[in-house]
């Protein structure tokens, strides 16, 4: 699944690099458990990482972004704050968060689906979000 945004790539030029997002599963070697990775990409180099639980997850939301109008803002929120963050230049400076901040430049629509399509690999790997039909749209 990939999600493309711009980014600033010399806020003095404002100029824009292409961002996206990779997303993939993989076995924690901590854990032993299934774990959901979200990798950043901006001019094809990593930016950086999350990684989480699948079932930490309680919601998925969609918001406009408050100063840009034609941004939306999908929002992945954890219950206990376990999302690690990996910046690409400190792999072992790691932190821990409570959501995942994705700008998306697309339509409402296609935010809509790529937010259904997250949802679904989610519930794929035991998440339960309700009654909610991801398919009706």
């Amino acid at each position: 699944m990939t999600y493309c945004t711009p980014m600033p790539d010399n806020p003095f030029t404002h100029q824009a690099a292409p961002m996206k997002y990779i997303v993939s599963t993989k076995i924690d070697p901590d854990s032993n458990a299934k774990v959901i990775v979200f990798d950043c990409y901006v001019s094809n180099r990593i930016l950086s990482t999350y990684l989480f639980h699948p079932k930490s997850i309680n919601s998925i939301t969609v918001t406009p972004n408050e100063y840009n109008s034609a941004i939306f803002v999908l929002r992945i929120l954890n219950k206990d704050g376990t999302v690690k963050y990996i910046p690409f230049d400190h792999k072992e400076d790691y932190s821990y968060k409570d959501f995942i901040q994705i700008p998306m430049t697309t339509s409402l629509e296609k935010t809509n689906r790529v937010k259904k399509g997250i949802t679904h690999l989610l519930e794929l790997n035991g998440v339960e979000f309700g009654n909610e039909n991801l398919f009706k749209d």
